[in-house]
């Protein structure tokens, strides 16, 4: 069944209300002696409140009247989309299905278990609410892309999915009542390879960080419309003093490497990085030496020999000296404007839109690489995208697969992008690194000329993001479930 945007939208505004509930935003528990969140109701920062509003499209920050996914925001009409406030018994006599936006965030299965029934399932009206098909809990779980099939071994080898089935067999609750918003790009086709897909519970995989970009901003962004190659291309012939952008938030185990490995082979006035700290137990002799043993033994020299003649690995090993001066370094800024934290803490900063004419590549590293049922594309990703950047990725096995699935262009024709199908985490490190090496040994005028007889596809991919097509598919998606189980 394929519905159209406009016929999607004409569904949900006759079928539909929003209930914001008379519920806590939070629920959280203890752990490691600190409270975190485990579940939550969303209220009015939930997506589907937002798609019905015409705010929602406006880019923020200093950007007035300017609006990304225009494909949505014009199908936004004068009616409003009803909101109730608290969750009562006249909800089973309303003609319209009431929809409940929560979050959940990553947690042991076990733990999830008992927050759903201690505040969903320990509420008998929810229950009957779901049972006969008048309530549907939409939970975002977009922050992460874990896998609900993936055994937890500290918890029992215990599955979100277990114990998800697990309650509604036990509450008698409707799969198609409960749906979640989940982030692994991989996950549809995970799904898709279980004996069980048929029955479990229901997930929209999207790209729910793409509207982020707009969202989620510090300091001043490009206009959607008006900023365009060409003038990026002028800034970067005028401003860019590296040959790429290293930039993230959090340390990681091969984030600390490639930041070992740059000075290792004096090439840190070609990369900018952003880089918070130095973690000892990802950079240390031991490791190093590892990786170094690792290398001498599973690479060719096609891959790790430099133009002097020599090994990557031989600049690898532990040495205690430029750790301590890296210990010194960080955290490495990228850019010092407003450098105050706007959001919780400074792991959730976004990176200030301006640092993308320092340099004309993007070397993004996404979260967990090492996990193989797991594929996120975040703000690290989308942001330089909509700069107009290409992307060098070191990330998950097959990461470049799903995102040209998604309808994005990946980047051959600068990068060699075999790299992503090289299953060995620390392998693929290695081929990624290298390539970064090679096209960094081109130089920024070559660079920039691969860039300028490419531009159509830098184009592309930004005019796609603009879109912002994970939103779209969302309202037809949710029409469609609405018609196949509701109407």
């Amino acid at each position: 069944m394929f519905l159209g945007l406009g016929e999607s939208f004409d569904i949900l505004y006759d079928n539909i209300k929003l209930n914001f509930t008379q519920f806590n935003t939070t629920y959280t528990t203890h752990v490691d002696g600190r409270d975190v969140p485990v579940l939550g109701f969303r209220h009015n920062s939930g997506i589907l409140y937002g798609i019905f509003n015409e705010k929602f499209y406006e880019v923020r920050g200093n950007q007035p009247n300017s609006y990304f996914c225009d494909e949505n925001k014009k199908q936004i009409r004068d009616i409003e989309i009803p909101v109730e406030r608290v969750i009562t018994s006249n909800l089973l006599k309303d003609s319209k299905i009431s929809i409940v936006e929560l979050e959940m965030h990553p947690a042991p299965p076990s733990i999830i278990k008992d927050k759903l029934e201690e505040i969903i399932f320990s509420k008998k009206l929810f229950i009957e609410l779901l049972q006969k098909k008048k309530l549907i809990l939409i939970f975002f779980y977009g922050w992460e892309a874990d896998y609900f099939g993936t055994l937890e071994p500290d918890d029992n080898n215990n599955t979100v999915y277990n114990i998800l089935l697990e309650l509604y067999e036990k509450y008698k609750i409707p799969r198609e009542s409960i749906i979640f918003q989940n982030s692994n790009a991989s996950g549809q086709y995970l799904d898709s390879q279980r004996p069980d897909s048929d029955s479990l519970p229901i997930s929209f995989y999207e790209n729910w960080f793409e509207f982020e970009t707009f969202h989620r901003v510090k300091g001043n962004i490009p206009e959607v419309n008006t900023y365009t190659f060409e003038e990026h291309f002028e800034l970067l012939k005028k401003e860019s003093n590296y040959n790429f952008l290293r930039l993230n938030r959090t340390s990681k185990p091969e984030r600390d490497v490639m930041l070992y490995w740059t000075h290792k082979l004096g090439l840190e006035n070609d990369i900018l990085f952003e880089h918070p700290k130095i973690t000892r137990e990802f950079l240390d002799i031991p490791h190093l030496n590892h990786l170094t043993d690792l290398y001498r033994f599973h690479t060719t020299s096609q891959i790790s020999k430099l133009k002097n003649g020599k090994f990557l690995y031989e600049y690898i090993g532990g040495d205690e000296d430029t750790i301590q001066k890296l210990e010194q370094l960080v955290p490495l800024h990228s850019n010092q404007i407003n450098t105050s934290v706007k959001y919780d803490v400074i792991e959730n900063e976004p990176i200030p839109h301006s640092v993308y004419t320092k340099a004309p590549l993007s070397y993004v590293f996404t979260s967990f690489p090492e996990r193989d049922d797991y594929v996120f594309f975040n703000q690290t990703v989308f942001n330089p995208i909509y700069n107009y950047h290409p992307l060098l990725f070191f990330s998950n096995y097959n990461s470049l697969f799903y995102f040209q699935k998604q309808g994005y262009y990946s980047y051959d024709w600068i990068f060699d992008e075999t790299y992503d199908k090289i299953k060995d985490n620390n392998i693929r490190l290695l081929y990624s690194y290298r390539e970064m090496m090679r096209i960094n040994d081109l130089g920024k005028n070559k660079i920039l000329d691969l860039i300028y007889n490419n531009q159509d596809k830098l184009i592309f991919n930004r005019e796609k993001l603009i879109r912002t097509e994970s939103l779209m598919n969302y309202v037809t998606k949710l029409a469609t479930h609405l018609k196949m189980y509701y109407l």
